[in-house]
């Protein structure tokens, strides 16, 4: 009942401390925040007391894959919104994610060659977004129905993708606890609200984010048979904010 709690409530909290930050801050710290391992965390450590750490260092390896599967997300929506609404964006952004999954289900593929690829996307789409000019102003009020509605339709996807994690295996695990359920989300309100350069600014945050969710489930993946789950995941949570902070706030970013 506490975990089935903690799936229904984290994701709604996050969505509202992400849009709360992205208004405050602005919209790159509003999608590093969301980009965070929010989701997969917690559903990482139920995986590890429900079937042991072995199973769920296992799921972690094909986590990092996901992350690259996101990060496809994010590059296909950035390009997309340049053109197209909302609507077509999510569609395209989505359809890449679930190609890219599939594809790496498929291939076989070690551990360091999963966390270099897990690090190493995420770094590399930072440099492949589009440059839109333009301003973004935050503090546009909103209609107040959109948080909300916000909230609930990311508590009712991780509901779904947590149940569906565990019918569909090992692999596909991983590759779900990483679905851009908040991505595809704030992407596309941020794309309403605000206009096609702040989704973009969001998507920037949301692979910062990534880094750090990268980090995250490489400690777990290497480490958690070791180190145990209360090291483990202690450890993972540090590696994450600190990857995510080093990449949103270097010398030289944009904003």
């Amino acid at each position: 009942m506490l975990f089935f709690a903690v799936k229904l409530l984290a994701t709604p909290a996050l969505i509202w401390g992400a849009t709360l930050a992205a208004r405050r801050w602005g919209p790159v710290v509003g999608g590093g925040l969301a980009g965070l391992p929010f989701i997969s965390g917690p559903a990482s450590l139920f995986i590890a007391i429900q079937y042991g750490t072995f199973f769920a260092a296992k799921a972690a390896s094909a986590s990092l894959l996901g992350i690259v599967a996101s990060c496809c997300y994010c590059l296909a929506y950035a390009h997309s919104a340049r053109r197209f609404g909302w609507g077509p964006s999510l569609c395209i952004a989505l359809a890449a994610f679930f190609a890219v999954a599939m594809f790496l289900t498929n291939i076989p593929c070690s551990l360091p060659v999963a966390a270099a690829l897990g690090l190493g996307v995420p770094a590399g789409c930072l440099r492949l977004l589009p440059d839109i000019p333009g301003s973004v102003d935050m503090r546009r009020v909103q209609p107040p129905w959109r948080l909300p509605v916000q909230m609930l339709c990311g508590g009712l996807s991780v509901l779904l993708l947590t149940e569906l994690a565990g019918i569909v295996g090992e692999q596909w695990s991983g590759i779900l606890l990483t679905f851009p359920v908040i991505s595809s989300i704030l992407t596309p309100f941020a794309q309403v609200s605000f206009g096609a350069r702040a989704a973009v600014m969001t998507i920037r945050g949301l692979l910062a984010g990534f880094i750090g969710a990268a980090c995250f489930i490489l400690i777990i993946a290497a480490g958690l048979e070791r180190l145990g789950i209360a090291a483990g995941y202690i450890l993972a949570v540090l590696g994450a904010v600190g990857g995510s902070c080093l990449v949103m706030f270097r010398p030289g970013r944009h904003s």
